[in-house]
């Protein structure tokens, strides 16, 4: 009989290689492991050895540069190439550029955007694939991308302006100390950090009415982003959870403010 396959080992061996490889080939590598060996599995090895996490800088290093490397490449053609004949976002990007436009689709079944007048991104980065999304999609009137990265913002403006994304607009401010007043959807990305300052923030400073969307990690990719799930902030309830998949290992969870308890036991139901 073949040997069995020993989970522990291969991750043990990815993650002491992690100082020697490109980032991109280091969180594929991990990616590949997570389909082979299955989701739950994943959640459950990490759960049995927390000293995996003392990877997780490392970690979170060669995601932000793996993602940041390929955000940059992109805004750099876009901004230099002839757009003429060019009609959508899809004709323009990369296949990586692309899944990250397309990976938060499942929030427009979750999320009513025909009466939000301001959503906000937290973590826009130099492109804002999600807001494209949704210009491309609703008539929201003002969407808004924060970051604490200057050359992120000044090139995302510029590329906005560029594509015809006219009711986009990116600030540099950080999502900790945003004041979200006027926001009724606000999304944190998976490179956000630390997340739970910034939902704290969104909770004390947005309306009653809004709609939180955390792209979240799950199985290996808790490995190098933040949760919010797990010690969730108790002014915020979980209504629903996208679809996973794919080279990132999160998926959208939707929040909205927690809803009071009636006078029998249990409380309302979430719709």
């Amino acid at each position: 009989m073949p040997k069995k396959r020993d989970w522990q080992e291969d991750l043990e061996r990815i993650l002491k290689s992690s100082q020697d490889r490109d980032a991109g080939d280091l969180i594929n590598a991990l990616c590949d492991l997570n389909a082979a060996m299955g989701d739950d599995a994943a959640d459950a090895m990490l759960d049995a050895n927390p000293h995996f996490f003392e990877y997780t800088p490392a970690l979170k290093r060669a995601a932000y540069q793996r993602t940041v490397r390929n955000e940059i490449s992109q805004t750099q053609r876009l901004l230099q190439q002839d757009l003429e004949g060019l009609c959508s976002i899809e004709e323009m990007v990369n296949a990586l550029a692309l899944t990250n436009y397309n990976r938060s689709i499942d929030m427009f079944e979750h999320l009513d955007f025909s009466h939000c007048r301001r959503m906000v991104l937290v973590g826009s980065g130099w492109l804002p694939t999600t807001l494209f999304h949704v210009h491309d999609k609703t008539d929201v009137p003002e969407l808004v991308g924060i970051d604490i990265t200057p050359d992120a913002i000044e090139t995302s403006n510029k590329l906005a302006k560029r594509l015809g994304y006219e009711r986009v607009r990116t600030e540099l401010v950080d999502g900790a100390l945003y004041d979200y007043g006027q926001a009724e959807i606000v999304y944190i990305v998976n490179m956000a950090s630390p997340k739970s300052k910034i939902l704290s923030r969104i909770a004390d400073t947005a309306p009653e009415n809004v709609r939180v969307v955390a792209r979240e990690p799950y199985s290996l990719g808790r490995l190098w982003g933040d949760m919010v799930e797990r010690g969730l902030d108790q002014r915020f309830e979980v209504t629903g959870k996208g679809s996973g998949g794919g080279y990132f290992l999160t998926r959208d969870v939707y929040l909205q403010r927690t809803r009071p308890s009636t006078s029998t036991k249990s409380a309302l139901p979430v719709q």
